[in-house]
């Protein structure tokens, strides 16, 4: 061998290690990357998690103080549908009756543009989601457990009960007394 060879043998040596240090750099790089990568998309997908949250919170927030404001005007349609109720027969073509009843409808369309509406009562079975029993009373026309009268009107925003509906709630057909039964059979 000539030393003009050797030197050669030395460079080609060389050469390997550092191609073998480089291709080891390029994949401590690459998973790197790959490290830094699914940590950005973890931080979007948590970002959009959170703004998601954000405006779920925002809108329930909304919700609830919607609620509680037309809670506490509730009463105030109550007032107007009593009077309506019990305004006699003769008054009512007086201008101010009519204004009542004007006053009430106007409530009604506030209340229905805000996405609020009446549960509907009579004639349903009883629910203590939406119902509130007062009374129990017999009655022919309506089974066991179903609402035979509405006290006061309840209303629903959506899923949520505002208030519920003061209802009486049937019993069944009134028992025939003990009495009668023998009675009959002599």
């Amino acid at each position: 061998m000539t030393t003009a060879e050797q030197p050669l043998d030395n460079q080609e040596q060389q050469a390997q290690p550092d191609e073998q240090e480089l291709t080891a750099q390029l994949a401590a790089a690459q998973a790197e990357i790959e490290q830094l990568k699914d940590k950005y998309l973890r931080s979007v997908a948590e970002f959009a998690n959170y703004r998601k949250r954000q405006e779920r919170d925002v809108q329930q927030t909304a919700l609830r103080l919607k609620a509680a404001a037309f809670r506490s005007v509730l009463p105030v349609l109550d007032d107007l549908q009593l009077a309506v109720r019990h305004a006699p027969e003769d008054a009512k073509e007086f201008n101010w009756v009519e204004g009542v009843l004007l006053i009430e409808r106007k409530f009604i369309k506030v209340l229905e543009a805000a996405n609020i509406k009446p549960i509907e009562a009579v004639g349903q079975p009883f629910d203590p989601n939406l119902h509130a029993a007062v009374l129990q009373v017999p009655s022919n026309e309506q089974p066991a457990g179903y609402v035979v009268q509405e006290i006061k009107t309840g209303f629903v925003l959506e899923d949520e009960v505002l208030r519920p509906t003061e209802v009486i709630v049937s019993q069944g057909a009134p028992a025939e007394p003990a009495g009668n039964d023998e009675q009959a059979s002599e």
